[in-house]
């Protein structure tokens, strides 16, 4: 299981870390989830840590699929996108289309927006 930020999906979170060099630490008036931290401190935890963070590494599914590919990991479940609540999460599915298009869809997904551009990958290791 990996959780990464997603290349495309933290495009609105990019422009808001640009934006801090103008607006500071303020700049959670420009984010609806600080926005909903009323704890000061919890507040400033989440702004330093989505805004100031000094190194993000940012992927996209397709990418770590294929890294599942390359050191044979079966593909499980791709969180938010191919996930449905009947099926258990560790369960085997289908992978989704990876086509660019696709890829840049996934990433405007409300859902993946409302996560910062979070997504979570699962996979098995293949038995030999």
């Amino acid at each position: 299981m990996i959780g990464l930020y997603h290349k495309h999906g933290r495009f609105f979170t990019r422009v808001k870390q640009k934006l801090t060099k103008v607006f500071g630490t303020k700049i959670y008036y420009l984010d609806r989830a600080s926005l909903r931290i009323k704890d000061t401190e919890k507040r400033n935890s989440w702004i330093t840590d989505q805004f100031f963070n000094p190194h993000e590494s940012l992927h996209t599914p397709k990418e770590v699929y294929d890294w599942f590919v390359e050191d044979d990991v079966d593909f499980l479940n791709l969180l938010p996108h191919s996930d449905e609540k009947n099926i258990p999460l560790f369960q085997e599915r289908k992978p989704p289309s990876f086509s660019p298009l696709q890829e840049i869809l996934m990433a405007f997904n409300r859902t993946q927006i409302q996560e910062g551009g979070f997504f979570v990958i699962v996979g098995r290791k293949k038995k030999n």
